[in-house]
């Protein structure tokens, strides 16, 4: 017998004889029992003219279908590049379907879009929260200027990066795969910023006079 997480299952016996006593292997007793835990279960039915062993039962308790991570609700990656997103849901017999037609657990996303993914199972429906994946142009933009003022060094680093300008600047940090992972803006002079994982990553700094992009190195 198989039940979802939540639910029980009720057992009714019926004997033949005269003085019945029924136990039940779970410390339960009487002819009914109520079983909501996996498990083998089996009663043994006394009477005046002997003992019975009932067959076993199996219980088995799925889980109710559901998602058990956290997806980002905002994702910005850079125009060529994707964001890939694996789903890990609970439950069983789970099928994935996403809005934009793709099925199965994982999907690469390369277009600016709100994307939702459908999980059913053999106890029931999950719909994930929306996320909403904006595709930027992470080299060029050809409506501004360059920043001429703008410097970062030490280029490559160990983890820490100083930002100058000559005024007020935003400086958004991405990764390999696109992806924003650090914000932070400065007043005319420099602002200190720290990744902590080795890699390469793409600093895009604006302001009033322009647009720069920067290659940056941690070692």
């Amino acid at each position: 017998v198989t039940i979802c997480s939540g639910l029980s299952v009720p057992i009714s016996l019926t004997a033949l004889g005269s003085n019945l006593s029924y136990a039940w292997s779970n410390g339960s007793t009487g002819s009914s029992v109520t079983l909501s835990t996996t498990g083998t279960y089996i009663a043994t039915i006394t009477g005046t003219c002997g003992k019975f062993v009932t067959s076993s039962v199996q219980v088995n308790v799925v889980p109710i279908t559901a998602l058990d991570q956290i997806l980002p609700p905002i994702a910005t990656i850079c125009s060529g590049l994707s964001l890939p997103i694996t789903l890990s849901a609970v439950g069983s017999n789970i099928n994935y379907a996403w809005s934009n037609g793709i099925s199965g657990p994982s999907v690469t996303l390369s277009a600016s879009g709100t994307y939702i993914a459908t999980i059913t199972g053999a106890c029931g429906k999950f719909v994930t929260s929306p996320v909403q994946v904006s595709v930027i142009n992470c080299t060029s933009d050809l409506s501004l200027s360059k920043i001429s003022s703008v410097k970062v060094f030490p280029n490559p680093s160990y983890g820490s990066f100083e930002i100058s300008a000559a005024g007020a600047f935003t400086a958004e940090i991405y990764n390999a795969l696109g992806l924003l992972i650090g914000k932070t803006s400065g007043d005319s002079g420099s602002v200190q910023v720290a990744i902590p994982n080795k890699g390469v990553y793409i600093l895009k700094i604006s302001s009033s006079e322009g647009l720069e992009t920067k290659k940056i190195v941690v070692e």
